[in-house]
């Protein structure tokens, strides 16, 4: 075999390997902004303070009806009813201390946004 015909068949691999990985992540990367409530603190990725103030909040948070409009947002959140759809997972707590981010539901998608700085921040999308 020729050298330019190795160095295709290789390409082609390798192009053929990356297309296969790539194919791969998009589910995973699907379900950004899809929340999964669970009881226990350990179970969780992140412990959550409910306020009722904005001014309370790190994050202002809207519950939207559709999966699409949280895709890729922290500060819309879509619930879905399977752990393994989840993006987040998350457990609401009774103490602040307790709790990595707390969080003010708003009414408007236009209230949503990060209040305060946080260790969480781009992370729960």
């Amino acid at each position: 075999m020729s050298n330019i015909f190795k160095r295709d068949l290789k390409m082609k691999r390798l192009f053929i390997v990356i297309l296969t990985l790539w194919s791969l992540s998009i589910p995973l990367c699907s379900n950004a902004g899809s929340v999964f409530e669970v009881k226990s603190k350990g179970d969780a990725d992140v412990c959550i303070y409910l306020v009722n103030s904005k001014s309370d909040a790190d994050l202002c948070v809207y519950v939207a009806d559709s999966k699409s409009d949280a895709k890729g947002k922290d500060e819309i959140w879509y619930y879905v009813k399977d752990k393994g759809s989840a993006d987040v997972t998350i457990c609401f707590v009774d103490s602040k201390s307790d709790a990595g981010v707390k969080v003010c539901i708003v009414k408007s998608k236009s209230d949503a946004e990060w209040k305060k700085a946080n260790k969480w921040q781009g992370r729960l999308k």
